[in-house]
């Protein structure tokens, strides 16, 4: 609900109540307008401390970033530094991310400054995204979201490439060497395609995905990140007192600030 209304309707109550106390209207106006202005004194307060302690820490301390899929956590990562995801990302294992299921908030927050769970709906827009040179759609990369073995499922996709290519140059004859001359490497192309991603199983590669689409929409919209917590797309916990007013605030004053960022870009 919009904060404009909430603070008139809490304002037309206080308001009625001093009425009812004092029995005249400019003494409980007055009344009113001075518990208002503490009010806001207090809060402002609040909120300008929580919003120092979060530009102090959360640039410089580790955050957990969960993505969920189908009401399951698929992908995450933890990093420090948000302002190179690829580089400084620490994917989580395919036993890590079992470990978060069906658990709380407070107890998947475990080590970390902040828990960051983000729902693959805020992904709806993206259509393509580039990864390792080849253009991927975005339902593709959500397809080895689901997989069980989204690895084997995109080396299979480069090989039959590759292999498609060697095809067209050679004669029907050498067809079958080839195929077998692929199905041989195939083992070894996987290890590779793992080693040159710097990941050791299926989620790690989930959690490459989730950092490319993720990067993408901050890149296309900065201000995604507000909006679609607005829109309970994002959950961060602690949800300290900052993240409560975000979710208040008018849009209209939430539309101002992303056209202001949006003409800077």
């Amino acid at each position: 609900m919009d904060i404009l209304i909430i603070s008139t309707v809490i304002f037309i109550v206080i308001a009625v109540l001093l009425y009812l106390i004092t029995k005249s209207i400019g003494k409980a106006i007055g009344f009113t307008v001075g518990i208002f202005l503490i009010i806001e004194l207090i809060l402002g307060f609040m909120i300008y401390l929580d919003a120092m302690e979060l530009k102090d820490n959360f640039p410089t301390e580790e955050k957990t970033f969960l993505l969920e899929h189908n009401n399951n956590y698929v992908a995450g990562f933890k990093i420090t530094d948000t302002q190179e995801l690829q580089n400084n990302a620490k994917f989580l294992t395919t036993l890590q991310i079992q470990s978060y299921q069906s658990q709380q908030s407070q107890d998947m927050l475990r080590n970390s400054y902040k828990l960051i769970i983000l729902n693959s709906a805020i992904f709806q827009d993206i259509s393509t995204i580039e990864f390792t040179d080849m253009e991927f759609t975005k339902d593709y990369l959500m397809d080895l979201l689901e997989s069980n073995n989204p690895i084997e499922q995109l080396t299979n996709r480069f090989l039959e490439k590759a292999k498609a290519k060697q095809l067209e140059e050679y004669s029907e004859e050498l067809w079958p060497q080839i195929e077998e001359q692929f199905e041989a490497q195939k083992e070894e192309f996987v290890e590779n395609f793992k080693s040159q991603l710097n990941i050791k199983d299926d989620a790690q590669l989930k959690a490459l995905i989730f950092i490319l689409l993720t990067a993408q929409i901050t890149q296309e919209d900065p201000m995604i990140v507000l909006t679609e917590y607005r829109n309970d797309n994002i959950i961060i916990y602690p949800e300290t007192i900052t993240f409560k007013f975000i979710k208040i605030i008018p849009n209209y004053l939430l539309d101002f600030v992303s056209e202001k960022i949006n003409n800077v870009k």
